[in-house]
């Protein structure tokens, strides 16, 4: 547990303005989002499935495997961290070892999701929710649960895909009086959904935005904030991103046996090593000898 991490989130929570967080894969991802700038990274759950097991966002990736990668990466920044973690991974024993073991691998929040279990990323077709009481529930062991009130709760629904923005709006004010610090309403897909659910809740609770369409993809922050948005993420950029260039760099050079035009896109190797911590690593090596 990270108590001033935790504390600092809650700070950012509560004064004004949005808060910008990149969704990372990795602890190279998140060392790379801290020294940008940004005071909260998210962790997300397609892109460490992919890094970490090369499998889609279906839950086929463990409780463990997910809390393993979440304390490696707290470990190596210095600002709080949200998590993702699914529907909970489990029945109630599951979750309440969710919840412990994530608060305790340094993570700041988990986000978790009103979806059936096997779950299924929200960009993919055939989502099915559970209940709105069932994940109240949820909601409020959570809360019960967790050691460090700071520790924050994120319900997330995905309610807009298949029911629509008004059903959304209305999870969404369910599961702020269960207890939730924070609402993620997900898959809103077009401005006017942002701009109904953002208006309608902006009194009502702190709202989580998750941007990946094309209609939205490119708002700016301020835009988002704009419409009742509290947090502002863009959950596959960043692996994309990265896949996108390893994907045309590795053809080119099976193509044409050489990386070619592909050589100016690479980081400089000191640059890489200014991000890693190697300047400090070897100061270390120069205080003591063993």
């Amino acid at each position: 547990m990270d108590v001033q991490k935790n504390a600092r989130l809650r700070e950012l929570l509560n004064k004004p303005g949005i808060i910008p967080s990149p969704v990372c894969y990795d602890v190279l991802s998140a060392r790379i989002a801290e020294q940008a700038g940004f005071e909260l990274i998210g962790m997300g759950g397609n892109g460490a499935m992919a890094s970490l097991i090369g499998y889609p966002d279906i839950e086929i990736g463990t409780q463990t495997e997910m809390i393993s990668r979440a304390r490696q990466m707290a470990a190596r920044i210095n600002i709080p961290m949200m998590a993702d973690a699914d529907t909970g991974y489990g029945s109630v024993n599951s979750f309440r070892r969710t919840i412990l073991d994530y608060e305790a691998a340094g993570v700041s929040a988990i986000h978790f999701e009103d979806q059936v279990s096997p779950k299924r990323c929200g960009a993919i077709a055939g989502i099915a929710l559970i209940d709105a009481d069932l994940m109240v529930e949820k909601i409020r062991f959570a809360v019960k649960v967790r050691k460090d009130p700071n520790f924050v709760i994120v319900a997330r629904t995905d309610s807009c895909t298949v029911m629509g923005a008004d059903e959304a709006i209305r999870r969404c004010k369910l599961y702020t009086d269960a207890g939730a610090d924070v609402v993620m309403p997900e898959n809103m897909a077009t401005v006017s959904d942002l701009q109904k659910v953002g208006r309608a809740l902006s009194d009502y609770c702190p709202v989580l935005c998750d941007l990946f369409t094309d209609d939205v993809l490119k708002l700016t922050n301020d835009e988002v904030y704009n419409m009742g948005f509290k947090i502002v993420e863009r959950s596959m950029h960043t692996i994309l991103s990265v896949s996108r260039l390893l994907k045309d760099i590795m053809t080119y050079w099976s193509l044409n046996g050489t990386i070619g035009e592909y050589a100016d896109k690479y980081m400089n190797i000191r640059e890489y090593e200014k991000i890693m911590g190697l300047t400090e690593e070897f100061a270390l090596r120069d205080v003591y000898k063993f």
